[in-house]
């Protein structure tokens, strides 16, 4: 069956006829896709004819658009003012972030966004308002109907988080349970209590343990009802709180009271407009939307943290001016909803912006600053800066190997490869070095054995290249030296240790090692062989890429399992071997 998502809003209009309220009731279906009537239809159809025979006076729409809802919506917090109980039924499917909820009109697609959720779904935070400004309590009972595809970041389907004590009674259900639960409240008492929503395997926050009446005044005499009302009013203190009072109570001993406050309402437009913003019950999380919106929109509100402070009221009243409206510096409903397309606009056509001036960026460092500067918090700016790092990375390191080559010694080369053992120019700087070294006589083996020394620097290591090629060595004077900076280290005595790959002689070890040269091996490479003889029991030390002796004495270990001689340096024979596999 072809998934259906209905909006059900309940509008309950106060029109007395004796002891009995009179109601009237907006069902607005809207399906997920456009399709035939299905299931869900059908019980609202059912719904509406058990209402209509309360007495209520019923309107149904299905499958309405956005514009839609959103009028249907500016409708029912109009008339719910007046209302001596407006509660709202909602079915379909939702979106939320926790306590914030949309819910998606007909045919819309899944929001990506938070942004497209604003634009595209219907808020709950007014209907919530709307539901408080009866003169008795209504409730918000919403029913989720699971819809396809998965929404974006901090988006999920769903009715979201429900806090114990809601101020407005709340029951949140599956859709296919809705339906049900209203009809049982109606054939019993006429009231609906948490218990009823929990056995339908719902959750329900702020009912009071009597229930609230669906339809029909919960009030037993006139006096207790006026004074219902006037408390109501009272903490509403809205224009049309007490204009819904006076209607209702016109000769009620706290009429001249609200005919007062009325009046000084009216003549204060701040006051009006302050009245007409609490209405909203905007939560904090409505309100850091409406600073982001008014941030976006370039009016400094001083920070984003759903506290409507000076600067916020002023960010609201330079917007209000913008716009040719009073500048009270608080919102109502028909504001809300302009500053918020306003600023979705504008996200979207930054959005575009952004795209077009990534794809027109050069791959340079002034390209990148250039982006940087138009959008430092873009959606490319990450990239952009990483970009930044690699360029500065190689120019640091094109600087170095420049400043190394020109002194034109071994240890300027080799503290180049300390430096940048992995750089893109590492391997000009060894083949640098050893031409040095054959020129200053050095053998590659006993290179290989100093850079070994050096690169692990310990009192044990230097001890190991002087017991191997004793005072005559070329880099034994540096040895010395560094086992005297090094006196103070607790490295152990300086003693010959067990050999890390086999001794083999010079010019033997100095082909093995030129062989392994000449395989080009980079980092990659080396990691994934380490890590090969690993998986093959054979202990390389670190899996860094390093080939130290440890990664020397497992290589030959290896070679020697596989009958050939254990050099210790990889050869084009091993990768035809086993290892080869670590490189596919």
């Amino acid at each position: 069956m072809i998934r259906l998502a209905l909006v059900l809003l309940a509008l309950v209009m106060a029109q007395h006829a004796a002891a009995q309220d009179r109601a009237a009731v907006l069902l607005i279906g809207a399906e997920e896709r456009d399709a035939d009537f299905g299931d869900i239809a059908f019980e609202v159809l059912r719904l509406q004819r058990v209402l209509e025979a309360r007495g209520m006076a019923v309107t149904a729409l299905v499958n309405p658009a956005k514009p839609e809802l959103e009028r249907a919506a500016l409708r029912f917090a109009e008339a719910a003012g007046r209302a001596d109980r407006a509660s709202v039924v909602a079915l379909g499917r939702f979106v939320t972030t926790g306590p914030d909820r949309w819910l998606l009109p007909t045919a819309a697609g899944v929001p990506t966004s938070l942004g497209e959720a604003q634009e595209t779904g219907l808020a709950m935070a007014p209907l919530r308002a709307a539901v408080l400004a009866g003169a008795e309590p209504g409730m918000l009972i919403l029913g989720h109907e699971e819809g396809t595809g998965r929404p974006g970041s901090l988006l999920s389907y769903g009715t979201g988080t429900l806090p114990a004590g809601a101020e407005v009674p709340t029951a949140l259900l599956s859709a296919d349970e809705v339906g049900g639960v209203i009809l049982r409240a109606l054939r019993g008492d006429g009231t609906l209590g948490a218990q009823d929503v929990r056995a339908a395997g719902g959750r329900a926050s702020g009912l009071p343990p009597e229930g609230i009446a669906l339809a029909g005044s919960t009030v037993p005499n006139a006096a207790a009802r006026e004074a219902d009302a006037w408390t109501r009013a009272s903490a509403a203190g809205t224009e049309a709180a007490y204009l819904t009072f006076l209607r209702d109570h016109p000769s009620g001993r706290f009429a001249a009271e609200a005919r007062a406050r009325l009046a000084a309402l009216r003549a204060d437009p701040t006051s009006r407009a302050e009245a007409a913003e609490t209405a909203l019950a905007l939560d904090p999380g409505a309100r850091r939307e409406v600073q982001s919106d008014l941030v976006v929109l370039g009016f400094d509100t001083r920070g984003i943290d759903g506290v409507f402070g000076p600067g916020t009221r002023a960010a609201i009243r330079a917007w209000q001016r913008g716009r040719g409206l009073e500048r009270t510096g608080f919102l109502d409903a028909p504001q809300l909803l302009a500053l918020g397309r306003a600023a979705d606009a504008e996200r979207a056509r930054r959005a575009s912006e952004d795209a077009r001036l990534w794809a027109d960026t050069p791959a340079t460092e002034a390209g990148y600053r250039a982006y940087l500067a138009r959008f430092p918090e873009g959606r490319f700016a990450a990239e952009a800066r990483e970009a930044l790092e690699r360029l500065e990375r190689a120019a640091g390191e094109g600087a170095f190997f420049d400043e190394m080559t020109a002194l034109g010694t071994i240890d300027a080369l080799m503290r180049f490869l300390e430096r940048y053992p992995e750089g893109e120019l590492a391997r000009r700087a060894e083949r640098s070095l050893r031409a040095l070294e054959a020129a200053e006589g050095v053998s590659r083996a006993e290179g290989l054995a100093w850079r070994r020394a050096a690169r692990a620097d310990t009192v044990a290591a230097y001890g190991a290249y002087l017991a191997r090629f004793g005072e005559e060595g070329f880099f034994a004077a540096d040895a010395r030296a560094a086992i005297a900076r090094l006196g103070g280290r607790d490295d152990g005595p300086v003693i010959q240790p067990p050999p890390l790959a086999p001794q083999l002689p010079d010019p033997a070890e100095e082909r093995a090692a030129a062989g392994e040269e000449a395989l080009g091996l980079d980092a990659i490479a080396r990691r994934l062989i380490e890590l090969r003889l690993a998986q093959e029991g054979f202990d390389p030390g670190s899996v860094d890429g390093s080939f130290d002796g440890a990664a020397r004495a497992a290589i030959a270990a290896w070679q020697r399992a596989q009958g050939r001689t254990g050099t210790g340096y990889v050869s084009q024979g091993d990768l035809a071997g086993a290892i080869l596999d670590a490189l596919r």
